[in-house]
């Protein structure tokens, strides 16, 4: 029985050692992101622009603007209201006026936008999917506690922030070269 405690011991003691590594990657993971997001943060294009998207007709453009002024970066901002909500019958013709504004500010040479929305998962979603890959786009979020926006991440041609090689680089170059 001695043997089993003994066994027991050695096995708990063994499988510690990985737990400390990996708790140590994932801490110097997340300290790297920190950095990132805070460098991603501070940077600003030469021809900005906001978008605020607000729907069920929840205009978000003040509260932007207002955000922006005190942030001491002032820029245009282009707002989309959905008077009435959205729906699964209406979703197509939210995002197609929503890539309208994507390809009026593409012909005006925007460089960088600083997305800000208010509505249903599913919709920012799909507005995530319709914008990566395209100039970068800063991704503000509301927070509940202070009432204000609060940078959370880049949307930028499959960049990830804190991720060094996404699964498709490594798809496409395994070796590295």
């Amino acid at each position: 029985m001695k043997a089993f405690g003994f066994i027991a011991d050695v096995v708990g003691i063994i499988s510690f050692i990985p737990f400390v590594f990996a708790t140590l990657f994932l801490l110097g993971k997340a300290l790297r992101y920190k950095k990132i997001i805070k460098t991603l943060k501070q940077n600003r294009g030469e021809n900005p622009v906001a978008i605020a998207i607000g729907v069920s007709g929840q205009d978000i453009q003040g509260q932007v603007k207002a955000f922006l002024i005190r942030q001491k970066n002032e820029m245009p901002i282009r707002a989309y209201v959905k008077e009435g909500g959205i729906t699964p019958e209406n979703l197509q013709g939210v995002l197609q006026e929503i890539w309208k504004i994507k390809k009026d500010l593409t012909d005006e040479g925007v460089n960088e936008v600083h997305l800000f929305f208010a509505g249903p998962v599913s919709l920012g979603i799909a507005i995530g999917a319709m914008l990566d890959n395209w100039v970068p786009v800063k991704v503000y979020q509301k927070n509940i506690t202070t009432g204000d926006y609060e940078f959370w991440t880049l949307l930028h041609k499959g960049f990830i922030p804190g991720v060094e090689k996404t699964f498709k680089q490594e798809i496409l170059n395994p070796a590295g070269s």
